[in-house]
């Protein structure tokens, strides 16, 4: 098994993360996923989600922002 392949086994999932109540692990995952694809709306309502649950509300309407 390659190195990329062990890493994206040991990644878990946004749907794990949020169903965990993980919502730093989902904040990171998604940021990282929305380097690659800002104009993705999925991925800031998403991110707007996680932040909202993790307390950060400053940070949902910059998310709504963009």
């Amino acid at each position: 098994m390659s190195h990329m392949e062990q890493v994206k086994q040991q990644v878990p999932s946004v749907d794990e993360l949020i169903a965990a109540r993980n919502y730093v692990g989902a904040i990171t995952v998604l940021n990282f996923k929305r380097q690659g694809n800002k104009s993705d709306v999925k991925l800031a309502e998403w991110l707007a989600y996680a932040h909202f649950h993790h307390g950060e509300h400053d940070k949902v309407r910059r998310v709504n922002k963009l």
